[in-house]
């Protein structure tokens, strides 16, 4: 039997049984891993732009039709971020996922724009986004 893993990496592996049984080693596991790793971090300059896509938040369409897309951007980046080892990256999307629904739980009044601290927040995030994708932390 051989499994692909997502690097590429083939990995032979025999049956035993019911249970098939990967003979990998160690270091074919790791630098699996590190790949998969490497892509993510690579991936967070899209997810940058897919962020700064949807802010600022438009004031021309209603508050709930505004807040769920960038909410629930945020929460796929707190979820994922954190699995790959950016635990703060994780955090920083976590608060302002937080953030938003705080504020936008009632409904912003039409026109509102989100709190000047919320803003500057996201900025950071993008920031960080970017920075880390580029290698820099």
């Amino acid at each position: 039997m051989a499994t692909t893993l997502p690097a590429g990496i083939v990995c032979r592996g025999s049956a035993v049984g019911d249970n098939a049984r990967d003979d990998c080693s160690d270091a074919v596991m790791a630098e699996s891993i590190d790949s998969l790793h490497e892509r993510y971090r690579a991936s967070l300059a899209d997810k940058a732009d897919e962020l700064e896509a949807l802010w600022p938040l438009p004031t021309s369409t209603p508050a709930r039709d505004r807040i769920t897309p960038l909410r629930q951007a945020l929460h796929k980046l707190a979820g994922s971020a954190g699995s790959y080892g950016y635990a703060e990256i994780g955090s920083q999307a976590r608060l302002l996922e937080q953030w938003l629904s705080a504020w936008g739980s009632g409904g912003p009044r039409p026109g509102a724009r989100p709190p000047l601290r919320m803003s500057q927040a996201f900025l950071e995030l993008i920031d960080r986004l970017r920075r880390t994708a580029a290698g820099g932390g």
